[in-house]
């Protein structure tokens, strides 16, 4: 039957090519082609195969001239495989067949296809590899094979291809390095070869193909370096290299691409410095370098892209700071800077940025607060934050940003009370404030809020306002947790319990006071306190622990506490202390490790036995105090730590005059040379008999050495000539010079 069916559909077409519909040959290649991709199950085979109907008038098909001129299928559910028949279309303009689920290889017979100017075969499920017949065609102008699953090479012949313009074979599996004879296609204006598995480096002829406006290499396997000829594309609107495993740095001739509008190079493995020559794409809507090792900084030269909208470098080593002037980049509407070693704050410019909908700054190393100027951004949907040292409060302002639909602020050092405004966000799912300092009292505002993913705990440990309690035996001592802390920690609920060198104290109770009477040697030690809430079950909170000492050194004194600028290295600058109730001298003192900030100036001082040094000449217009460390330790190695701050003092600095006279009393002295190199000649007069001394001082008062000592002058004048000890190096000094009855204390500067 079905036999006798066919034969009847053949006359049926014969007749009507005898009426000058189309050729026999065309007539029985859409047959072929119907029978061998189910036409019965076509989405719509309007007029197919009907013997009262001209093919014209069937769905898809374009005749001109009596012959067919193009077949477009495309999305219309064609199963099965091309038929060999297709090469037999003599005329055939254009093929769209894209969309369908043809399967089986590509025939061959399709390089007969010599008129064809375009072939869509794109979305289907067609293996094998690309023909070389391809090559045949000619006339090809459109060439798309994507989303298939294409294998083996792009035949070389594919360079006789003279007139295509558009070549789309991404997302097959073509696994091969990209063949020479692409360069020959000197009017192609896409080349589209992303997610196959191309291999080996980009070939620098890319250079030559003057026409492209978009490449796309990506999701492939290609390494080696990008080669500096890609600099004459200056056509293209898109380059994409990223995800392969290209080295090297990227090179600074993308920057003559000024009509380049995106740039994407991330997962790649590019080094060194963004070249500055980016900077002047002026065009450029999208900037992708994430998921590099690329260093430098951000410059403010970042301003020169007034268009962009995704900005992507996250995952490298970029450092420094974020400059203000990204503020200038008002049609930013995504923005990832995660993941590097950026640090310094967060600049306020950053509310200038109203476009942006998604802001990421996450595991950088960013301090300081949030600015409140994130206010501005109300079109702002996720914001993450995470992984830094920011501190202070959530800003109240961001409450306000309705459109906000995720906050990842986890994993900083936030505390102080949660905006009310943050659990009335209409469109929030996602709230993280985990491992930050929020006690039950910041958390309150969020009682029973309801979203789909809210991470509160854990939160690191509750700052304390304390580094150590003091007192003496027989003391009572109540520690209030309350009193304690930074910030206020008295929420609703919560329940206390004291614990001392790791083991509790007391149960959970609803006071927050540790009473300790008749203090022991015994209650020495290391205490916290821990506290829960009802309203939080998930979450315990731990103080920072701190130790309990009594009899034990309670404070560091430093007198004095600043120095005059231009002493020498080595001067003297006060003399230590320790208030202790136990013990009134011997304390060892030793500069410590302190927080970063407190401890700055510990290499510039040194200490012997209780008088502090400075190492170098401090200079007041360069440096107006230090801040120092320090540990005071008694006989029983009990330590009291506190951060010092010296000062330095503005001295009138004016050159000395060579020959200075000082009239004191009785005495007429003059010192000349100063300042001085060697030696030194001191002149005087003497009323009577006297004894005289002169001796050389630092200008903090520390003796450094007596030049002369006679008991008995006679009256009249007199000159003396000191020569210096060569070891004493440049700087201020006091030359102090006394007989019976006074003492006259004259500036010099010795000078090498």
């Amino acid at each position: 039957m079905k036999r006798y069916m066919l034969i009847h559909l053949f006359i049926g077409l014969c007749l009507l090519t005898s009426h000058g519909q189309v050729p026999e040959s065309d007539s029985l290649a859409l047959v072929a082609l119907y029978n061998s991709t189910n036409g019965a199950g076509w989405t719509n085979n309007m007029n197919w195969l009907q013997p009262s109907q001209p093919v014209s008038t069937w769905y898809g098909i374009t005749v001109y001239n009596n012959k067919v001129e193009q077949i477009r299928l495309s999305n219309n559910n064609l199963t099965g495989t091309l038929p060999e028949e297709i090469g037999d279309f003599n005329d055939l303009k254009n093929i769209d067949v894209k969309g369908n689920q043809i399967s089986g290889s590509i025939p061959s017979t399709i390089g007969k296809l010599t008129e064809l100017t375009n072939l869509w075969l794109r979305g289907n499920q067609l293996t094998g590899p690309i023909p070389v017949e391809i090559g045949d065609m000619v006339s090809l102008i459109g060439l798309n094979l994507s989303y298939n699953q294409l294998s083996d090479s792009i035949p070389p012949g594919i360079g006789n291809l003279a007139n295509l313009e558009t070549m789309l074979l991404h997302s097959n599996q073509l696994n091969c390095s990209i063949p020479a004879e692409i360069c020959n296609l000197s009017n192609l204006t896409q080349l589209i070869l992303c997610g196959n598995q191309l291999s080996d480096s980009i070939p620098s002829f890319i250079g030559d193909l003057t026409k492209l406006t978009e490449i796309n290499l990506s999701k492939n396997f290609l390494t080696g370096s990008v080669p500096p000829g890609i600099g004459n594309l200056s056509n293209l609107a898109v380059l994409d290299l990223s995800d392969n495993q290209l080295t090297g740095s990227i090179p600074s001739e993308i920057g003559n691409l000024t009509g380049l509008t995106y740039f994407a190079a991330y997962k790649n493995q590019f080094n060194g410095p963004i070249p500055p020559e980016i900077w002047n794409l002026t065009e450029l809507t999208t900037l992708l370098l994430n998921n590099n090792d690329l260093t430098g900084t951000l410059p403010a030269e970042v301003k020169n892209l007034p268009k962009l909208q995704y900005f992507f470098l996250h995952s490298n080593q970029i450092d420094g700071n974020i400059p203000t002037e990204i503020g200038n980049l008002r049609m930013l509407l995504n923005l990832n800077l995660a993941k590097n070693n950026i640090s310094g704050s967060i600049p306020h410019e950053i509310g200038n940025l109203d476009s942006l909908r998604w802001l990421s700054l996450e595991s950088n190393e960013l301090t300081e607060n949030i600015p409140p100027e994130i206010s501005n951004l109300k079109k702002l949907k996720g914001i993450n934050l995470r992984g830094n040292q920011l501190r202070g409060s959530i800003p109240v302002e961001i409450g306000n940003l309705n459109n906000l639909e995720s906050i990842d602020l986890n994993n900083n050092k936030l505390s102080g009370r949660i905006p009310d405004g943050i659990r009335s966000l209409p469109n929030l799912t996602t709230l993280k404030i985990d491992n930050n300092n929020f006690n039950f009292f910041d958390l309150e505002p969020l009682i029973g809020i309801s979203i789909g993913t809210y991470i509160y705990y854990p939160q690191g440990f509750v700052e304390l306002n304390t580094d150590h309690i003091y007192s003496a035996l027989g003391n009572d001592l109540d520690i209030d947790i309350t009193n304690l802390t930074l910030s206020e920690c008295s929420a609703t609920n919560n329940q206390y319990q004291w614990w001392k060198d790791g083991l509790s104290i007391t149960d959970y109770s609803d006071s927050p006071v540790l009473g300790l009477t008749g203090l022991e040697s015994s209650d020495e030690g290391l205490y916290h306190c821990t506290m829960i809430n009802s309203d939080f079950p998930d979450l315990i909170l731990v103080t920072e622990s701190f130790p309990i000492i009594i009899d034990g050194p309670t404070d560091i004194l430093l007198t004095p506490d600043s120095i005059d600028e231009n002493v020498v290295s080595g001067t003297m600058v006060g003399l230590l202390s320790a208030e202790d109730p136990n013990q009134t001298e011997g304390h060892v003192f030793t500069l410590i490790e302190g927080n970063g900030i407190n401890d700055a100036g510990n290499d510039l001082f040194s200490i012997g036995h209780d008088t502090l040094f400075i190492n170098t000449s401090p200079d007041y217009e360069i440096q107006q105090e230090y801040s120092i460390y320090m540990r005071a330790t008694d006989d029983d190695s009990k330590t009291f730590d506190k951060a010092l701050v010296i000062y330095v003092n503005d001295i009138q600095e004016s050159e000395p005059d060579a020959y200075i006279t000082h009239d004191e009393a009785k005495q007429t002295i003059h010192v000349f040379p100063n300042p001085i190199a060697d030696h030194i000649v001191l002149e005087y007069e003497l009323d009577e008999k006297a004894t005289i001394t002169v001796q050389l001082f630092s200008l903090q008062g520390r003796l450094l050495k007596t030049l002369i000592s006679y008991e008995i002058r006679m009256a009249g004048s007199n000159e003396e000539v000191l020569t210096l000890d060569p070891t004493f190096p440049q700087g201020n000094y006091l030359l102090v010079f006394h007989d019976n009855t006074s003492c006259v204390s004259i500036p010099i500067i010795i000078q090498k």
